[in-house]
């Protein structure tokens, strides 16, 4: 196996863009919501609002393509119900809480929905690792099983 082999190249460049994005969103929102600020208010500069837009987007979309590389069907086997709804959770809180639905359908304030992003980016702080951590758990012993099963003499 090769150093640059594209598999890993595509999983790497996809989580790069993901946690790039999910840091400058959250950075965003913890700092708008720890000084009671607002970045995208109409005193920032008009550059600003697209950037975030776009980086949303980004964070969302990379989040998916992650999903997918992971391979959860191969690597989980029977414990991918449990991590694949999680996610599927977690994408659907995402796209809400990061777009004005919740201001649109509820008529929460600005500083609201900040609190509100920034509470959800707390639990996302907690769950995110243990969606990880449960995922190489399950793929390490699968792949201990198929090893296990490989050596046996039939």
């Amino acid at each position: 196996m090769s150093f640059f082999n594209k598999e890993y190249l595509k999983k790497y460049t996809v989580r790069v863009c993901h946690m790039f994005s999910v840091i400058a969103l959250s950075g965003k929102v913890i700092f708008d919501y720890l000084f009671n600020t607002d970045t995208s208010s109409d005193t920032s500069s008009s550059g600003e609002s697209p950037f975030y837009a776009i980086i949303g987007v980004i964070m969302i979309v990379s989040g998916t393509i992650n999903t997918f590389l992971q391979k959860p069907t191969l690597t989980l086997k029977e414990h991918k119900p449990l991590w694949m709804n999680t996610m599927y959770a977690k994408f659907i809180i995402t796209v809400i809480i990061c777009s004005p639905i919740p201001k649109i359908l509820f008529g929460i304030s600005k500083e609201q929905h900040t609190a509100l992003q920034f509470y959800v980016i707390l639990a996302f702080i907690f769950i995110s690792p243990y969606l990880r951590f449960y995922r190489e758990h399950y793929t390490q012993l699968n792949q201990t099983k198929k090893v296990t099963y490989e050596n046996m003499d039939l």
